[in-house]
């Protein structure tokens, strides 16, 4: 009986200096575009550049109008509350000021009302996201 030659495997490719590969391309402009500067094709999937999506007004791949929504970023409870007790801290300094009978700085008025207002926007979505959860 005759022994089977094995085929040779297969040599990789050399590298080559004139071929560049980019995974994430605009179709508009034909430039890199990173995947937290870009719009998304609802139908195809495409990025885009979010400037050459407006300027084009629909997708250069599909010619479809919807863009993809971005969800809002995510928010974990040690975040909402670690805003929370930085609230009342800071709204028991305003208070124990007041109770001194001295007039609260502009600093901390100006300080607690960023801190409630981003308590707020950070809770309105830690709740959000605990909804879709179910």
């Amino acid at each position: 009986m005759k022994e089977q030659e094995q085929p040779e495997p297969p040599r990789p490719a050399p590298e080559r200096d004139d071929v560049h590969v980019a995974r994430n391309r605009c179709p508009y402009c034909r430039d890199d575009v990173a995947p937290e500067e870009s719009t998304v094709c609802q139908s195809c999937l495409t990025r885009h550049h979010a400037a050459c999506w407006d300027e084009a007004g629909a997708c250069s791949s599909c010619g479809a109008h919807a863009a993809l929504e971005q969800a809002p970023p995510r928010v974990s409870g040690f975040v909402a509350l670690s805003l929370a007790f930085a609230c009342a801290a800071s709204l028991v300094s305003l208070l124990t000021t007041l109770a001194r009978g001295q007039d609260p700085s502009t600093v901390q008025a100006v300080s607690l009302g960023v801190l409630l207002m981003a308590a707020l926007v950070t809770g309105a979505r830690y709740r959000q996201q605990q909804r879709r959860r179910g």
